[in-house]
């Protein structure tokens, strides 16, 4: 009489079936939101306005972001917008790959006549260049370039 299928065997089947999935579902959401709210700042609407302020003085500044890499060297050229080469109170230069911050590393920038140059020994593959630098007027400078290395 065990092998006879029942509506009560069913339906316990059935409920067996969908609570093996809930569960695991209700635990994965309840630590998901437990271990990140979702904030990412308390208020948006200032950040973004100081967002547009930091761009807008940065765009002000008319620079404009010449990177190459050849040989293990990375070059990089900043001008302004008559030009001529621009030599920042400071500047600091980032490379990774774009989908891991395992392999970021800060490059040691030497000036060179035209701009900066760093030894960069980078392998194959899809590479992104994080610049940082400050005018002498405090403006601050970002810049994310993506380089691919064949």
């Amino acid at each position: 009489m065990s092998g006879v299928l029942t509506g009560r065997r069913v339906a316990l089947i059935s409920a067996g079936f969908f609570l093996a999935f809930f569960i695991p579902n209700v635990v994965l959401t309840w630590t998901a939101v437990g271990t990140f709210s979702g904030v990412v700042v308390d208020d948006s609407y200032a950040a973004s306005q100081e967002f547009d302020r930091r761009r807008a003085a940065q765009v002000a500044l008319g620079w404009t972001v010449a990177l190459e890499h050849a040989d293990d060297v990375l070059t990089l050229r900043i001008t302004d917008g008559a030009g001529r080469t621009v030599r920042p109170a400071g500047i600091a230069v980032t490379m990774g790959r774009p989908t891991t911050s395992r392999d970021d590393r800060a490059l040691a920038l030497e000036e060179t006549p035209d701009g900066y140059a760093a030894l960069a020994r980078l392998g194959p593959g899809a590479w992104r260049a994080e610049i940082s630098a400050t005018a002498a007027d405090g403006t601050a400078f970002r810049q994310r370039r993506d380089l691919v290395v064949r």
